[in-house]
């Protein structure tokens, strides 16, 4: 996943990471 690896914020890369997770 490019998209969490671009964000540098770990509060917003951490929100990413959960809703992709959920997602799948």
């Amino acid at each position: 996943h490019p998209g969490t690896t671009i964000v540098t914020d770990s509060v917003t890369s951490d929100g990413l990471t959960t809703f992709i997770e959920n997602k799948l």
